[in-house]
């Protein structure tokens, strides 16, 4: 609290809720500890996609919170390749990015880290493949029924692995898998 206003007139749940606007602010917390002190406790955002935004690349959280733009991507996130604009930085994405981080949430954590780009392909409709390490795709389509298409990539990947393999899970309890030539 600042100097000659009370602690006790500190309403710390509006101090959380202005904390908690911070683009990389996924929670915050207000404590006060008695005679004079004020802690904030705040839990961060985790970028789990970047896209090319004006300045670099834009990271966005899972629920399609735009974090912040950055001049290269960081390890550890997947790069969305889309047409979509990108919000700025504390809005949210639009439906086609949040339907692309749909789809990379429910990837399972071996298929994430495997993940290099998720690409939303051509249409009016919101449809995706993930371009995996080592050339192997999952064509995944719509952001639609996601855990049963993870499941299946996940299944058919532990088989298929070849350069060039493409793994299509458009219809879960039917996946395909064709192999094409990469030079």
């Amino acid at each position: 609290a600042s100097q000659g206003h009370p602690m006790i007139a500190v309403d710390r749940f509006a101090l959380a809720a202005k904390v908690e606007r911070l683009p990389w602010v996924a929670t915050a917390e207000v404590d006060r500890k008695w005679p004079s002190t004020l802690r904030i406790h705040i839990t961060e955002r985790v970028p789990i996609g970047a896209i090319g935004a004006p300045g670099g690349v834009a990271l966005l959280d899972g629920t399609g919170r735009v974090l912040g733009v950055v001049e290269d991507q960081p390890a550890g996130t997947i790069a969305i390749v889309s047409k979509d604009k990108v919000a700025k930085p504390g809005q949210i994405a639009g439906e086609g990015l949040r339907a692309a981080l749909a789809v990379l949430r429910a990837l399972s954590t071996p298929l994430a880290e495997k993940a290099e780009a998720i690409h939303r392909l051509p249409g009016r409709v919101p449809s995706f493949d993930v371009a995996l390490k080592g050339g192997v795709t999952i064509r995944f389509g719509e952001a639609t029924q996601l855990a049963q298409k993870a499941t299946a990539a996940e299944a058919v990947y532990a088989v298929e692995k070849a350069r060039g393999t493409v793994i299509d899970v458009r219809v879960p309890r039917s996946p395909a898998v064709t192999h094409s030539v990469i030079p």
